[in-house]
């Protein structure tokens, strides 16, 4: 593994602990910083990288977490795998897709999981989950705050990707 590849766990790791930090002091409010690292590292290392960080972002979340084991690594490896596939049909440097892919992500990965607890308890609910899975204050803070992580990363990166961000 490339000395780049390790370092993308190392600040999944980091971020995940941010998050975690900022969840405890604005439980329902905090941004997805793991869904914004796994997005980035899979623009630009690709899909089988994406879906491996994301395999180990939600196993951090998994590990820490409640409830079944598996939704996340599932949840966040189709996402690093699918953002690593459109890596090769957007401009994964432009602003707005390092704001409107995170953001489309998070409101993506919210639905599967309304959906997947609405199954698992037996009552789903019909179209009106479209509207429940739309988390304001988490949803506004991934779209704040992906330009600036995604700058972040690619100021810390051993190799530089030549970002606007």
């Amino acid at each position: 593994m490339s000395r780049e590849r390790a370092l993308a766990f190392v600040w999944v790791f980091v971020l995940f602990l941010f998050q975690n930090f900022l969840n405890y002091l604005f439980p329902g409010k905090c941004p997805s910083f793991l869904l914004i690292a796994v997005i980035f590292y899979s623009l630009h290392e690709g899909p089988r990288f994406g879906m491996g960080l994301g395999a180990a972002a939600g196993f951090l979340l998994e590990l820490f977490g409640q409830g079944g084991f598996g939704f996340w690594i599932v949840n966040l490896a189709a996402i690093g795998a699918l953002s690593g596939y459109v890596s090769s049909k957007i401009f994964q440097d432009s602003l707005l897709t390092g704001i409107f892919l995170p953001g489309l992500a998070f409101y993506f990965s919210t639905l599967a999981e309304i959906i997947f607890l609405e199954s698992k308890s037996g009552s789903l609910s019909g179209w009106q989950v479209m509207g429940e899975a739309f988390l304001f204050w988490p949803l506004a803070g991934t779209l704040l705050f992906s330009p600036l992580i995604f700058g972040w990363l690619d100021k810390f990166s051993s190799t530089r990707h030549g970002s606007r961000f």
